[in-house]
């Protein structure tokens, strides 16, 4: 868990040095396919971070297809110097995060009925989320969901038939 917070971490310090867009879209894809690990592994059902992953892919799909068609031909160039404060940042984040994760190994085996009852917590809480997420789909909210489901199908169609009304034309204009 805390190697995934901490490539998270990495991964945004990263997005700063990035300027060609598509290399910005695939570290977008990353951190949103960190983040549903991170979100699956608290709650006790992937079906959450399955959907957020998959809503997460159609904006980065649609934001692909935009940046692709804005710039393609750009090169992907990076300068030295930032290549030197890249990796310096992350040299010193691995230095500072060492450290810490001895200190609380260290704390965790003097203390360890203390650990026993944060994990006892940590299991209530993950119970608990699975539970509140349960509720979202038993009787009295399932008419919700049930209706909100039905409409992103409407749309989805009505979506679909719009863009499929003129075959012959683009969908957008090619500037000369």
């Amino acid at each position: 868990m805390q190697f995934l917070i901490f490539f998270i971490m990495i991964s945004s310090i990263t997005f700063i040095f990035l300027k060609h867009p598509i290399s910005m879209n695939m570290n977008l894809m990353i951190q949103s396919f960190l983040i549903t690990i991170i979100s699956g592994l608290f709650l006790k059902s992937f079906w959450f971070s399955y959907s957020l992953f998959l809503i997460f892919l159609g904006g980065m799909l649609i934001l692909f297809m935009y940046m692709t068609s804005v710039a393609s031909n750009e090169k992907f160039s990076m300068k030295l110097k930032s290549m030197k404060i890249y990796f310096m940042i992350m040299f010193l984040l691995i230095i500072m995060s060492i450290p810490l994760n001895f200190k609380l190994n260290l704390i965790n085996m003097i203390f360890n009925i203390e650990t026993l009852t944060y994990n006892n917590n940590l299991n209530m809480m993950i119970n608990f989320n699975c539970y509140m997420l349960n509720k979202l789909f038993n009787f009295p909210t399932n008419l919700l969901s049930i209706m909100l489901m039905n409409f992103l199908l409407i749309t989805l169609i009505s979506s679909v038939k719009i863009s499929n009304f003129n075959l012959l034309l683009p969908m957008r204009k090619i500037l000369k």
